[in-house]
């Protein structure tokens, strides 16, 4: 039936395919000569067909999205719905790890505001305003629609409560955009550096000159090669290696047949009960192996195969770079193979190969069938010229053919002779070595270089490169240390630090618990909570893809992402167990002590956060060029930070919460005293104010203490309004009793004003 198929697409279909191809090429050919194709190219994005259906709008949340970290802004190179390549493939990992992700289009409108599309679970497409067909390689945005963009971001920003972002650029159109983004609201530009632009035919000298500017303006430039790193690392100030990968289960899948004869194979390999192969034996030697594995083959009686040609493929896009004279010499040379050719000939020059009658130009495909369409190939070549671009690139590709774990052939290129020497695929520079190198890899092959290539690709999978990613954004940001005391109340020490794992979305976090000698299991919850985590992590590194561990690549696999799905933007957590009560004081000193550099939060037990609200408050310290410290308004607290709230069920609150701060977005006031159930500040405040004052013992007036020594050190107390924690108040106190809470308040109160003077009192509560 598929042979049937396939023979009335090209009976009555392909001839008309081939021809409009023709046409096409041709016309392209001649707008080049003229000069004409830039215009041409211009008009036919404006006034073109829509080519998928109407995208989903995707509706402002009326509750805010639990978040593992920081939103990305992805300014990209290609549009989502282009062929599948690393921007996406890095954006749906991001996703995955737990980031909002908004990917900006490459077509602009002449609305406001940005029009934001689904496009996957956490991804959406985002149109901006700007000149409707502009071409994001050769021209540079306005400074007016440079406005208009930071605008609509702007507005995308206060609906979507994006408290902490990271802008990924991955072409220079969108430098100035990025630069006017930090600016504004503080997020860090990457600069995703995957090619030498240098070595495209679309981009203008302009577009070259302002890269330049890219890579020094960029806070972090990620490359994909070892010759882009040669090349950024004179001006970039952080810089990061993270080669290209592939989508390991989705190539590997179509050698699910094959992995169970395999297995088949191996458990008869002593035995050789079936007479499949001789211990040792190739498995391309052995004619019952080939006649299973290889569709068409029949072994003859006489031991002579008569089997059907080899076909050898080739997916990818099939424009200058690709080196179609290479592949029509070697269709030439070896007229019994059978060549398929899968991409986009858009800019390439495929007119010796449409003459060749054992080569199949099969057109662009999408991603998702590309499994299907290459299940039936023997082996890949990746034919490419030997020109600068090339030499500087890690192509995708070659990891996602080795995923199938069939032989691969490509020319010598720097960042491939590494596998070429691991024996993981042939390197050829010509027709001939090529022809050589493809009927070597199809003899040799046996399963267990079939597994060889394929535990390679699960080794280098887009999970670990976002992974690697992540973890280089996060330490663009200060780290900010949520120090937490507790004392009994294990149901509200779960409350808080679940709200606190499941809604903070500063990147860089790390949680110190410590634990007044609490008696009704809340220590010991904490440690085993500590010590699952630790857990989690080691296991996260042994079930990395390539570390030494007793199971198969696709196992390893799906154990790694189940490890990075438990810690995805998790703060690391440190507990500290007290023998003794050292009261609130002592115990936040003794996290204080521990704590490193950055922002400092003191975070009271009995709270429950919303999502947002550390990047907030690390948002207006940032904003306060002396140093200070901030607070959020909550339900219940004894001043003017207590705000009215319009939810009776702490389920409901994240709703009101992120209806609350979108309503007064960036606003804050000046305060006399902030109430310590939440309060954060930068170290440098700590290291010169010093700890807070142990003689107030278990609590009460530390924290008035520790405002007023700011105050008169000059600095500068605020309560923000787009920040909002929920304080249950007093929930260790009412452990001891109402006569003892009483007798603890006056007696701190007569210390406070004995240290002090009854008038500094005035204005705190």
């Amino acid at each position: 039936i598929d042979w049937l198929r396939r023979a009335k697409y090209w009976l009555f279909h392909a001839p008309a395919r081939l021809r409009r191809e023709k046409t096409r090429q041709l016309l392209v050919r001649g707008l080049r000569k003229t000069g004409l194709y830039p215009i041409a190219a211009r008009a036919w994005r404006l006034i073109r067909p829509a080519k998928y259906p109407r995208p989903v709008v995707a509706e402002v949340p009326l509750v805010d999205e639990d978040s593992r970290g920081y939103d990305v802004i992805c300014l990209p190179v290609i549009s989502w719905s282009s062929r599948f390549q690393r921007p996406q493939q890095m954006a749906r990992q991001l996703a995955a790890l737990g980031h909002r992700v908004f990917y900006a289009s490459l077509e602009f409108h002449r609305g406001a505001d940005a029009v934001l599309s689904v496009c996957e679970r956490n991804i959406r497409e985002m149109a901006l305003p700007g000149a409707p067909g502009a071409s994001v390689y050769r021209d540079l945005p306005s400074d007016r629609d440079l406005q208009r963009m930071v605008a609509a971001i702007d507005k995308m920003r206060r609906e979507w409560r994006i408290t902490s972002a990271a802008v990924v650029v991955q072409l220079p159109f969108w430098t100035a955009l990025a630069e006017l983004l930090r600016d504004k609201f503080g997020w860090p530009i990457v600069y995703d550096c995957m090619d030498d632009h240098a070595g495209f035919s679309t981009n203008c000298p302009e577009m070259l000159q302002v890269e330049q500017r890219t890579i020094a303006a960029a806070d972090l430039v990620a490359v994909t090669s070892e010759a882009l790193e040669m090349k950024v690392r004179p001006k970039a100030k952080r810089l990061a290696l993270i080669r290209n990968a592939c989508d390991f289960e989705h190539f590997a899948g179509c050698l699910t047949e094959n992995e169970n004869l395999d297995k088949n194979i191996h458990s008869h390999d002593n035995s050789n009960s079936r007479g499949l192969t001789a211990p040792g034996e190739s498995i391309s030697n052995s004619h019952a192996v080939r006649e299973l594995l290889t569709p068409g083959y029949r072994a003859s009686g006489n031991g002579e195969s008569n089997a059907k040609p080899p076909t050898i493929g080739f997916y990818g896009a099939i424009a200058e770079w690709f080196d179609a004279d290479l592949v029509a010499d070697l269709a030439v040379l070896q007229p019994a193979w059978r060549f398929e050719l899968i991409g986009g000939t858009f800019t390439g020059d495929v007119s010796r190969l449409e003459k060749l009658p054992n080569v199949r130009l099969l057109g662009e495909k999408p991603y998702a069938e590309l499994p299907r369409l290459v299940a039936d190939w023997d082996a890949f070549i990746i034919p490419f010229k030997r020109i600068p671009l090339t030499e500087a690139t890690n192509p995708v590709k070659a990891y996602e053919m080795l995923a199938t774990g069939k032989p691969v052939v490509a020319v010598d290129l720097p960042e491939l002779r590494p596998m070429a020497r691991d024996g993981l695929l042939a390197l050829a520079d010509d027709a001939r070595g090529f022809a050589a190198a493809i009927q070597r890899e199809m003899d040799d092959d046996d399963q267990r270089r079939r597994h060889d290539r394929r535990a390679f690709a699960a080794k280098n999978t887009w999970r670990d490169r976002a992974a690697t990613l992540d973890r280089h954004i996060r330490e663009l940001f200060p780290l900010a240390s949520i120090i937490i005391v507790t004392y009994n109340n294990l149901r509200l020490n779960q409350s808080c630090l679940e709200s606190v794992f499941q809604r903070t979305d500063w990147p860089n976090v790390e949680v110190i618990v410590v634990d007044n000698a609490s008696t009704d299991g809340t220590a010991e919850w904490l440690a085993e909570l500590e010590k699952k985590e630790q857990a989690a992590r080691e296991r996260a590194d042994a079930e990395r893809p390539g570390s030494v561990f007793p199971r198969g690549a696709w196992e390893q696999e799906q154990a790694a992402r189940e490890q990075e799905e438990f810690l995805a933007g998790r703060p690391r957590l440190r507990v500290m167990l007290n023998r003794e009560n050292l009261g609130f004081a002592g115990a936040n000193n003794q996290a204080l002590r521990a704590a490193r550099d950055g922002f400092i939060c003191l975070l009271n037990n009995d709270t429950v956060v919303s999502r947002g609200w550390l990047s907030t408050l690390c948002g207006h310290l940032r904003k306060m060029p002396a140093g200070g410290m901030v607070g959020p308004v909550s339900n219940m607290v004894g001043n003017e930070a207590k705000i009215p709230v319009g939810y009776a069920n702490i389920d409901d609150m994240p709703a009101w919460a992120a209806h609350y701060c979108r309503l007064h977005d960036g606003e804050s006031f000046p305060i006399i005293m902030l109430g310590f159930f939440c309060v954060a500040f930068p170290r440098e405040l700590y290291e010169r104010i010093g700890e807070l004052d142990e003689r107030f013992g278990l609590g009460y007036f530390e924290d008035t203490d520790y405002c007023y020594r700011a105050k008169q050190a000059g600095y500068e107390m605020r309560c923000v309004r787009d920040a909002f924690v929920h304080h249950w108040q007093g929930a260790s106190f009412r452990l001891l009793g109402n006569d003892a809470f009483h007798g603890i308040f006056q007696e701190n109160q007569n210390r406070f004003e004995s240290k002090w003077g009854a008038d500094s009192m005035a204005g705190a509560y």
